[in-house]
């Protein structure tokens, strides 16, 4: 008796060795047609299902030889056009799954294309007391980019997954594919699944969520979760694209988070194992997120109305970068989602911005065809307000609606829409703060040029050490520009206190009859003023018309003075005082 227990007791042992859950995909039964989610297989029925976004292609089978792992076929997920800026979610769920003691879920994988398609893979686990299809509670334990899936995109590599945290319990375990699609073409990769397997294993159980922190070579920070009771670990850094064996030999650690001094100036890839004993050590994990190092220290420079220079420090050997401009309203980038534009150059400048509008310039360090950093912090501007036009309303920052901002100082150059064209600034309403808050006038492109001054002095606060500002509510001008450029030019300085409506005012555009008056040393003596040649800055002009009436003696400080006449019949004696 004795002996036939021995005999039955070493035969139960022996089974619970063996996987208590198992899938090869051998069965004769393709998926159920559509609208079903129903796929029979030899371990019970599989779910397909999806978040709705392409749902012509679905989980399905593949026989094709050169994409089958073993046997006739593999599970597979084709790619699809789900159109620009879509995420798409394909999902394949488990019939219910026992988890033994020490479980782990096992199977293996591959891509199709070379090279990182932005493509994300998930495996998610939820409890088996809901619908098979229901994944609001599911929990994501693994999260592959296209190049964590294997060393080589054509060849399967298996994954290891602890389910020890389950032991006992009834889940249903997801595989998912998910897509964000940045442009109008298709892309993404697809995902095959083989030999997927749920069974116990050792007690020393592999760390996840293995992340890196503060990249500064030749130093990182590695964190990770522990999944057992190991209390030391087994730090790796390979260069990117590798990967460790079970004789890999890397450094021992006490802590998590555990600091790393051996990184390169290029990029790298970081793994974790737990030891649990001296003779037992867990599989290696996968690896970190990223060791690219983000860039640091952006700044901006020539912010105009549509366009901004960034600039950055590479902490890294990476030349090539990925530059997006997000509205300051939008959410921060999200890794292997979000998509920039690529450049060679720092600084970069970046086109196409709107007037007006606060945006913040996010950074990525692309070190490697496979390994690009997390975004950087970001560098915020407001880009400036569009030039102004003939046929434009001019009004303050504030708006037509609302006051004036506080601080302000702010820039206006108006200038006519063709050649010989003279700008004139009509205003119909004006309301500023007297003495704090005022506008100044300048007759040119430029606020070099003469201004055309109010007879107010100085003003207060930041307005005193200016003179010939326009304030309170006044209606000041209307202001014609003499200037042979035919501009006007406005500077608005405000306190940091009170803020009234401000103005408006009609901006029009003339080609009025005029004479140009010049006064220049011409040194060669030809009448014209060629490059070079000086104006004179300190005298006036003086003429009379049709040799009768008043002679008007005007000064000008910059050797310019524009006489406007509508009158071809009329005549002028014209001189110059120094």
């Amino acid at each position: 008796m004795n002996k036939i227990t021995l005999v039955v007791l070493v035969f139960l042992f022996s089974i619970s060795s063996f996987s208590q859950f198992s899938e090869d995909f051998e069965s004769a039964n393709a998926p159920n047609p559509l609208p079903s989610t129903v796929w029979t297989l030899n371990s019970g029925n599989w779910a397909i299902h999806d978040n709705g976004i392409g749902p012509v292609k679905r989980w399905e089978r593949t026989d094709v030889i050169s994409n089958v792992h073993s046997g006739l076929y593999s599970a597979y997920i084709n790619r699809e056009n789900i159109g620009f800026g879509y995420t798409s979610e394909d999902y394949l769920t488990s019939p219910t799954v026992s988890v033994p003691a020490n479980g782990h879920l096992t199977f293996v994988s591959r891509t199709t294309i070379s090279g990182n398609q932005g493509t994300l893979y998930q495996v998610k686990v939820a409890p088996a007391n809901g619908s098979q299809t229901d994944l609001s509670n599911a929990t994501i334990l693994a999260i592959y980019t296209e190049n964590d899936i294997s060393n080589n995109y054509d060849g399967y590599e298996e994954k290891t997954i602890d389910l020890s945290a389950y032991a006992g319990q009834n889940i249903y375990i997801t595989f998912v594919r998910i897509y964000n699609q940045p442009t109008a073409a298709l892309g993404g990769d697809r995902w095959l699944i083989d030999n997927v397997n749920v069974n116990s294993a050792n007690s020393c159980t592999t760390p996840i969520n293995v992340t890196t922190s503060g990249v500064n070579y030749p130093n990182a920070t590695i964190s990770w979760t522990e999944t057992g009771s190991a209390t030391q670990w087994e730090i790796i850094v390979l260069p990117a694209g590798t990967y460790p064996t079970t004789s890999s030999v890397g450094t021992i650690v006490n802590t998590n988070p555990a600091t790393i001094t051996n990184l390169t100036n290029s990029s790298n890839n970081v793994y974790v194992r737990a030891i649990c004993s001296p003779i037992l050590k867990s599989n290696w994990s996968t690896m970190a997120n990223t060791i690219c190092p983000k860039p640091i220290n952006l700044n901006n420079s020539n912010v105009t109305h549509q366009s901004a220079t960034v600039a950055w420090t590479s902490n890294s050997s990476a030349t090539l970068w990925e530059v997006i401009a997000l509205p300051c309203t939008a959410p921060a980038p999200v890794n292997n989602i979000t998509v920039g534009v690529i450049t060679t150059t720092n600084p970069f400048v970046i086109n196409g911005l709107n007037p007006n509008t606060c945006y913040q310039v996010y950074v990525k360090a692309i070190c490697s065809a496979n390994d690009s950093s997390d975004w950087s912090a970001p560098t915020s501007f407001i880009t400036m307000l569009a030039p102004l036009e003939c046929g434009d309303l001019f009004v303050d920052n504030g708006g037509s609606n609302a006051n004036y901002l506080n601080n302000s100082n702010n820039y206006y150059t108006i200038c006519p829409t063709y050649p010989g064209e003279m700008v004139t600034v009509t205003f119909t309403s004006f309301d500023t703060a007297a003495n704090w808050d005022g506008l100044f006038v300048f007759d040119g492109n430029s606020f070099n040029s003469p201004q055309i001054a109010s007879t107010n002095g100085v003003g207060l606060g930041s307005l005193s050490n200016l003179t010939g500002g326009f304030w309170g509510t006044t209606i000041p001008g209307p202001f014609t520009s003499s200037d042979p450029s035919g501009c006007l030019s406005f500077r608005f300085i405000s306190s940091g206190s009170t803020t009234r409506p401000g103005w408006s005012a009609d901006i029009t555009c003339e080609n009025l009859d005029k004479i140009i008056l010049v006064a220049f040393n011409d040194y060669n003596n030809n009448g014209v003023k060629d490059s070079g040649e000086n104006y004179f800055t300190n005298g006036s002009f003086v003429y009379q018309q049709n040799n009768t009436g008043p002679i008007t003696n005007t000064f000008s400080s910059n050797g310019r003075q524009t006489v406007f006449d509508s009158n071809p019949a009329n005549t002028y004696d014209f001189s110059y005082n120094i």
